[in-house]
């Protein structure tokens, strides 16, 4: 019990520091100790209060409206991500979450920049919905859209949270209808929160300091690469075995 807690107080330090991160940190660590699903269920509810908050930290929301259609698709897109989390195998739900976690690290090295994507937003909304309801990560295609249109940073992290908050919200209603909660659910999620709370303010704290923001994005790309190689080498005993 107290490595997931310990887990969830990194994600939240983490997400506190650079302003995102949250799920890519504590999905894949989770799932080293839980079934997949387990893992995604635990993250639903800390995931929607972490992007509240990061939401609410950061920029101007007159651009709200310039995404509605936007918001929508990644709502579409998380109610058929969840769909497919039901039913896949814990083995291909880690190799996507791998896949996922390389891509991220790829198009960040590369600074891949498509330059019509930014036509196709919604397409890339629905995507990323998909992306959110399977494996709780959606950065690496926001990522790749954000590059290309060049959009500025507080706009990036108040979209990107919102697009994460509306994906989670309606993966949790579909958890509720679909998925018997165990018994201590809830306490545990309190525990979470609290947890989480205090993480994401030390983390804002730090993020104040006059460190260098981009020190603090290396060490979270080498800290999830590290992750998705103890994921694949689970992947891999998992078969053998």
């Amino acid at each position: 019990m107290i490595e997931i807690y310990i887990i969830f107080f990194i994600a939240s330090l983490i997400h506190g520091i650079v302003g995102f991160a949250f799920a890519l940190i504590a999905t894949p660590l989770l799932s080293l100790f839980l079934p997949v699903k387990e893992a995604v269920l635990l993250t639903i509810i800390p995931t929607i209060f972490i992007n509240f908050l990061s939401s609410f930290r950061v920029g101007d929301f007159n651009l709200i409206k310039n995404y509605l259609l936007f918001f929508l698709f990644i709502g579409i897109g998380s109610v058929v991500g969840t769909f497919l989390l039901f039913v896949i195998n814990q083995n291909l739900f880690l190799s996507f979450l791998v896949f996922v976690i390389w891509l991220y690290l790829f198009v960040d090295y590369k600074k891949i920049e498509l330059k019509e994507i930014y036509k196709y937003k919604e397409v890339v909304a629905f995507i990323s919905g998909v992306s959110a309801g399977i494996v709780n990560v959606m950065s690496p295609i926001l990522l790749i859209y954000f590059l290309s249109s060049k959009k500025q940073k507080e706009e990036i992290i108040v979209v990107s949270n919102i697009s994460f908050l509306i994906a989670k919200a309606i993966q949790m209603i579909l958890f509720a209808k679909f998925v018997l909660f165990p018994k201590n659910y809830f306490f545990l999620t309190m525990m979470i929160l609290a947890i989480e709370i205090l993480g994401f303010y030390i983390g804002k704290k730090i993020s104040s300091l006059k460190i260098i923001e981009g020190n603090y994005r290396l060490i979270v790309k080498w800290f999830i690469f590290i992750i998705s190689l103890i994921l694949l080498s689970k992947i891999i005993n998992s078969i053998l075995l």
